[in-house]
């Protein structure tokens, strides 16, 4: 029964990257950004990245927030990247748990 749950939360959490990597192409078309980059930091999560060299952060689109102006890159997100973030990190959470609570079982 539990094994059940926890192939539903692994396909949460794929279908939650592809999402993720959806709304990336997204903005890169409609923003006509095509170097814009989905980036994993293990603090900061997902969050989108591009070369200082293509985008200026004076031209990011209001759409983008929690702004970072690094030397080499900008890290930034969207309202719709942090609630996508979310339930990834909710979803793999509940893998951690239920992969220790099955691993428990067959000791």
């Amino acid at each position: 029964m539990r094994l059940g749950r926890l192939d539903v939360c692994r396909k949460t959490l794929s279908e939650n990257k592809e999402d993720m990597d959806d709304l990336t192409e997204d903005f890169r078309k409609k923003y006509n950004i095509p170097q814009l980059q989905l980036s994993m930091h293990l603090k900061r999560g997902f969050h989108f990245s591009i070369d200082r060299k293509f985008l200026d952060v004076k031209d990011f689109p209001d759409e983008f927030i929690q702004v970072d102006a690094g030397k080499k890159l900008h890290r930034f997100s969207s309202n719709e990247l942090v609630q996508l973030n979310s339930r990834y990190y909710d979803s793999l959470q509940e893998i951690w748990r239920l992969t220790k609570i099955e691993l428990g079982s067959h000791r």
